[in-house]
């Protein structure tokens, strides 16, 4: 490839007034490289992006989920790999050599997020490889998820890659074979908060961690994914987010991980702190011979429905 670049997507009053802290951590995290670039999808966010980020930010259209899978196969088709990064995700250092030399090892196409104690996958972080295979594997999913717009994207993600998923009981329509593909280190490095079952870390210390991935789960457009609201009201998500507020038995019903990690009001003892409730004493597997999302099957039964 010619180039490396991470990529996210951002818009909405929930996400923008973080914009500038993202970019400073971005840039502060990696050394002051700047090759990270912001899909804004609104007028406000494209604002506040040129303004902190001159000249990496690019202005979107229509909010939607298939700008996950458009924005790499863009970058792909000018033979540059991405990473796409979730907004809601914290750098605690600089991800690059842990990927590159992880997509070396198994001259992998595709690297992705995955739980802590589960075989499932999150594509809140994920590597592409600019190949030809893996253009293909993009324009097919994107077509597919077009013409299937109720589908949710991860499952669809999971269902493509042949992973624990199904989506149609015919075979999908291929135009290319499967990329190769693996999962990040979920245990120590690239992390997800211990918000929903199946998530969390061990590591000797916090300072093991790469990036984080708090599940923020939540856009202004939530009227088809209720997630954000059901998340932030979970006893589990509450208390990561206010030590106070946790002590007492509650915490300040406005206060978020993203506002933890992003906001005015952050340092990086609360930053640790709200970690640290994340990390396990033990590994226990779960969902073994299971399919991953809240209405899991047997992987047995549904082998005849995995392409």
């Amino acid at each position: 490839s010619t180039g490396l670049v991470y990529a996210t997507m951002v818009y909405g009053k929930s996400f923008n007034r973080y914009i500038e802290a993202f970019v400073s951590r971005f840039e502060r995290a990696l050394s002051g490289r700047k090759n990270l670039v912001l899909f804004t999808l609104d007028s406000t966010s494209a604002e506040e992006c040129e303004r902190v980020w001159p000249g990496g930010c690019v202005k979107g259209g229509t909010p939607g989920i298939m700008h996950k899978f458009l924005i790499p196969w863009i970058f792909n088709i000018y033979d540059i790999d991405v990473v796409w990064i979730d907004f809601d995700v914290y750098f605690w250092q600089d991800p690059t050599l842990d990927i590159l030399e992880h997509q070396k090892a198994g001259d992998h196409e595709i690297l992705i997020s995955g739980s802590f104690a589960t075989h499932c996958i999150c594509n809140g972080i994920v590597y592409f490889r600019a190949t030809e295979n893996m253009r293909l594997w993009l324009l097919d999913v994107i077509h597919w998820m077009y013409d299937h717009p109720y589908e949710h994207d991860q499952k669809c993600f999971a269902a493509w890659l042949n992973h624990t998923e199904r989506v149609a009981y015919e075979p999908l329509p291929r135009s290319g074979s499967l990329p190769t593909w693996d999962t990040l280190d979920s245990v120590v490095k690239f992390i997800t908060a211990a918000v929903v079952e199946g998530n969390g870390w061990m590591a000797d210390s916090w300072r093991n961690v790469v990036l984080f991935h708090f599940l923020h789960g939540e856009s202004d457009m939530s009227e088809l994914d209720v997630s954000g609201g059901w998340l932030k009201n979970s006893k589990a998500y509450k208390g990561h987010i206010d030590p106070a507020g946790f002590k007492k038995g509650s915490a300040a019903p406005e206060s978020t991980l993203m506002e933890v990690f992003f906001g005015p009001n952050s340092t990086l003892e609360r930053r640790i702190w709200a970690l640290e409730q994340s990390r396990q004493r033990d590994r226990v597997t779960l969902l073994d011979g299971m399919s991953c999302g809240f209405s899991s099957e047997s992987l047995e039964k549904m082998q005849g429905g995995l392409q």
